[in-house]
């Protein structure tokens, strides 16, 4: 902040209270009819201090108020990454950001919702956490966006399409559980068998941060070795991406090159001006705090679930075991069962044998009386 405040006393802005009490929007106006260009150098120091993008209030605050461009920019990246051809020039914010009033207020962190120039519905979501449910989620949003535009009277055929496009910090699974490994993904509605797409008014996107993450290194390891001269073809949608999760991406010579370029330059430096505010700030640590809260109470009970699986696993061996156990008793049983039973058989036929003799031994007795 000082560094600002120094640099803008140069350029006619001298009372610094004035300043730091300044509307963020005033500022910004300010600083173009100063210098018709937001003057602003995107150094380590500034770059390491712009707020996570991840965090959704972050998100919001730059693609979801003001100047629409970055977002139309974002937009287009990600359509024609999956060579969708829809090209954005114009949308509308039809969901203004619900910021907190009060200190007791819960912040109304809302999805973004959009109509292009096109009438198309667009949602985009930053996610964090809970990603295992966060696919039904999407189908739900979808399905009351798409099923609330009719009014009475109205055709089905008058319905305007929906795309979901979320931001996760993993990754979804398919219908089998195998999770999806690939960066981005597009869902549709199709046919089995022929992979026909049964309409295009459901379009699903889900953007896995975490494969980004591991797919960058290489390529910012390649920057590096060439010295950052290497024209590497980054796409957009890379570019934009690298952006967003900036603060995984230590070499900040490394992120100014992916991001040389005029759209990401002039959401960088909006990022660097809104990270700067120190309300939105406060607004922001409070956010990323109640999602480390968030966090914590979820890995809390995942480790809960982890152990307690791992002793109903334990448990289930060990009745695994009495069982074997019980049946060896048994055949153990069984078996010296049989052998008493042969003894026994045995004992039987002495006792018929005894019994014979006896006999016989009693008839001579009384043979020899007779005589």
């Amino acid at each position: 902040m000082d560094k600002w405040l120094a640099y803008l006393g140069k350029n006619g802005f001298t009372n610094r209270h004035m300043f730091c009490k300044m509307n963020i929007r005033d500022t910004f106006e300010k600083l173009k009819q100063s210098w018709g260009v937001i003057a602003l150098e995107m150094t380590d120091e500034v770059l390491y201090d712009l707020m996570d993008l991840r965090v959704d209030y972050a998100f919001k605050q730059l693609f979801a108020k003001g100047d629409t461009k970055s977002l139309i920019s974002l937009l287009n990246a990600i359509f024609v990454h999956k060579q969708i051809p829809r090209v954005i020039t114009s949308l509308a914010i039809t969901n203004p950001i619900s910021d907190k009033k009060h200190e007791k207020d819960k912040p109304s962190i809302l999805d973004i919702r959009a109509i292009l120039d096109d009438n198309t519905h667009v949602l985009i979501e930053m996610h964090l956490y809970d990603i295992t449910a966060h696919k039904y989620k999407t189908m739900r949003s979808w399905a009351r966006v798409y099923g609330g535009q009719l009014n009475e009277g109205q055709k089905f055929t008058e319905q305007n399409t929906v795309i979901h496009i979320s931001f996760l910090d993993g990754a979804v699974t398919y219908a089998d559980g195998k999770p999806i490994k690939k960066v981005h993904s597009l869902f549709h509605i199709m046919e089995r068998d022929d992979h026909e797409i049964l309409s295009p008014d459901m379009e699903m996107h889900y953007i896995n941060m975490k494969a980004f993450e591991k797919q960058i290194k290489e390529l910012l390891k390649r920057l590096k070795e060439t010295g950052y001269k290497e024209k590497l073809e980054i796409d957009d949608f890379t570019a934009w991406l690298a952006f967003i999760i900036q603060k995984e991406i230590k070499d900040k010579d490394a992120l100014r090159t992916i991001c040389d370029r005029k759209e990401l330059s002039d959401a960088m430096k909006a990022l660097a001006l809104i990270s700067s505010d120190e309300n939105k700030r406060l607004d922001y640590q409070r956010r990323m705090d109640e999602l480390h809260t968030y966090n914590y109470a979820i890995r809390k009970m995942e480790n809960e679930i982890k152990q307690n699986k791992a002793e109903i696993k334990q448990n289930k061996a060990e009745i695994k075991q009495s069982k074997a156990e019980i049946k060896q008793s048994k055949a153990e049983i069984k078996q010296k069962n049989a052998v008493i039973a042969d003894k026994d058989a045995k004992l039987a036929d002495k006792d018929a044998k005894l019994a014979a003799l006896m006999a016989e031994i009693a008839a001579l007795r009384k043979g020899q009386e007779q005589t």
